[in-house]
């Protein structure tokens, strides 16, 4: 993957944690991934990743508790991942997290979302 723009980089954050959000059950396995992928972001920051994630979870589960705050959501994140390189590691950073349980539906519901508001 070629370098991700810092904005990229907070995106998948915010992406990740929306993504294990959706079933409405955060699992230990899906926790402790999450914190993997974190660690492993190329990071261009003051603010240390953890500390981002932990201070965008209560902007991002505002954005999904209602239809149009989810879509949102979407539509912003998706834009900053214009070629098809940077969509499929955002897909697979994701799917690294959800793979941690079984996919919910709902979380397949959000990557088939966040796939259909990618920049064509």
């Amino acid at each position: 993957m070629s370098t991700l723009t810092q904005p990229q980089v907070e995106s998948v954050v915010r992406l990740l944690i929306a993504a294990v959000f959706q079933d409405k059950l955060v699992t230990i396995l899906e926790n402790d991934r999450l914190a993997e992928r974190l660690k492993q972001l190329p990071w261009d920051s003051g603010t240390p990743p953890d500390l981002y994630a932990k201070g965008e979870t209560a902007a991002v589960r505002d954005a999904l508790a209602t239809p149009a705050g989810r879509k949102a959501l979407l539509r912003a994140d998706a834009a900053l991942f214009p070629d098809a390189e940077s969509q499929r590691y955002l897909l697979s950073q994701i799917q690294r997290v959800l793979d941690s349980d079984t996919l919910a539906s709902e979380e397949q519901q959000f990557i088939d979302d966040l796939k259909a508001a990618f920049p064509k």
